[in-house]
Formats: C-alpha cells, structure tokens, sequence
C-alpha cells in the first residue's frame, strides 16, 4: 500500500516538503486554499509597481508537474479530526505489527514548519509518546517514537531569540530537517 502524505499549505515548507518527498512511494496532496504560491517578499515591489503580480505568483500545480507523485488541491482545511486521535492510532497499530520496518515506520512523525505551530506540534506528539504513553504497551515502548521536524530555514522558531530555537529542540528530543535547496 503507497503511503499518502498530505501537507497543509503551499508556502515555502509546503513546496519544500513535497519536493523533498519527490523520490519517495508515496502520493504526495499539498492543499491550499489559493491555487498558487505568492513570494511575499517581493509584494512590496507590485505594490510601487516595480514588478508584475505575475512575477511573484505562480500556480503551485505548475510547480509540481514534474513530480509524478504529487498534486495539488485547491481547499480549506477546516480541522484535523483529533476525535479519532489518529496519532495515537499509530501507536496501537505499531502494538500488532511484527514487522519491525513497519514498526519503525508507524511510530515515526513528521511535522513541516519549524514555527511556533509546528514546534507545539511536535512536542505534543513527543511528550505523549514519552510520557503519556511510556508505559502503556507490552510490544512497543512509545518512548522510542521519532518525531521529525522538516523546517526549510536555518533555525527553528526563527522570530524568537536563537536560545529558544536550542531549548525547543532539547526540551521535546526533536529531530531537525532542513529542507534548504
């Protein structure tokens, strides 16, 4: 079974994300809620008309075209459905497998976006793992978990003080990606 990653969003993290999983056995949906990505640095220059909307602006599906696993799709995300708790479903699903691969696998997240969201993000899912969890099953220890953090810039929380890019990546057993291209 293909693995279908869905990433929320179409900015820089987003396209990053995808283009990373470029290689990968996975079907790769970015959604976002416009149909293109806008290079927000340049919009001052359209605003004084020292460049064309068209040139900082471009269809996210142009961007992936070649990429045959990937699509883009134009919706809302409303929520995730936390009801179902589908993070601590991998881990019941990890309890039964005998497949370490798979295993490893199911109990291995990844969060796109080194900001304030993502890095809350993580540590929720590596403090439930580590301590919520810790105890609770006889075939896998939850403690184990490997949370990813994908961030394409060159820290996490980069709007904050440097000493708290260091302290977020300690404090949760953080692993950091960058996605730099």
């Amino acid at each position: 079974m293909t693995a279908r990653i869905v990433i929320i969003g179409g900015g820089f993290g987003g396209l990053a994300a995808a283009s990373a999983l470029g290689r990968e056995d996975a079907e790769v949906v970015v959604i976002d809620k416009q149909n293109h990505h806008l290079f927000q640095p340049l919009l001052y220059q359209v605003a004084t008309v020292g460049l064309s909307p068209a040139d900082i602006a471009w269809p996210i599906r142009r961007i992936l075209r070649r990429q045959k696993n990937a699509r883009a799709v134009m919706a809302t995300v409303t929520g995730v459905d936390t009801e179902k708790k589908r993070v601590l479903m991998a881990f019941e699903r990890a309890e039964i497998e005998d497949d370490s691969q798979e295993r490893e696998r199911l109990l291995t997240f990844v969060v796109v976006g080194g900001g304030p969201t993502g890095v809350e993000m993580a540590g929720a899912i590596s403090e439930v793992a580590r301590k919520a969890l810790s105890k609770d099953f006889r075939c896998i220890d939850p403690r184990t978990a490997r949370v990813l953090l994908v961030e394409a810039g060159q820290r996490l929380l980069s709007t904050f003080a440097p000493k708290m890019s260091e302290y977020a990546k300690k404090a949760h057993t953080i692993t950091l990606l960058g996605l730099r291209t």
